[in-house]
């Protein structure tokens, strides 16, 4: 299901006494968080925020919002999501966005066995890692690279061209 409305952050503090927001950023860069005009408070888009000023400082994103002035205000939207319009950003040709892929099928593209469904993605350092929820409770973790990712449909589902082991051989996650 495509949404409009992305998940971009989560409101971790405040700083300051003026209602300034710490945010940790879900984006591919802690500065593409900076560079919104507007965000929303609310997956539906219906608390939607004039973003004063944004800045960057130490891998967080610290933004003033319209409406939120004083730190208990500021106190108030701690823990709560920070989201943007799909249309705000603009993606590279072969970029999906996450949420456009997740609960997809991960299927093989020369055999179209599926071998379960992507349930997250993460990354911990050279490419972003597919978390994929198999039959029997088994998981696998699939590198997102080309030489694996045949293509993202969003449409349709996640084709792979596994190497030898990351499949057939692969141990269930404990």
């Amino acid at each position: 299901m495509i949404k409009t409305y992305l998940e971009a952050g989560k409101i971790i503090n405040k700083r300051g006494l003026a209602g300034e927001l710490k945010i940790e950023s879900y984006c591919d860069t802690p500065e593409a968080l900076c560079s919104f005009k507007y965000v929303y408070l609310a997956p539906d888009g219906t608390d939607v925020r004039k973003v004063l000023s944004a800045k960057l400082y130490n891998g967080y994103a610290y933004i003033r919002l319209e409406g939120v002035t004083t730190a208990e205000q500021a106190d108030k939207l701690r823990g709560k999501s920070v989201y943007i319009h799909r249309n705000d950003l603009e993606l590279d040709k072969d970029s999906v966005f996450i949420d456009d892929i997740l609960e997809l099928p991960v299927t093989d593209a020369d055999s179209g066995v599926t071998y379960g469904v992507l349930k997250e993605v993460f990354n911990r350092g050279a490419s972003d890692i597919y978390r994929v929820a198999g039959q029997n409770g088994k998981e696998y973790l699939i590198p997102a690279v080309k030489e694996i990712i045949v293509r993202i449909d969003p449409q349709s589902g996640i084709y792979i061209r596994p190497i030898p082991g990351l499949i057939d051989d692969a141990e269930e996650i404990r």
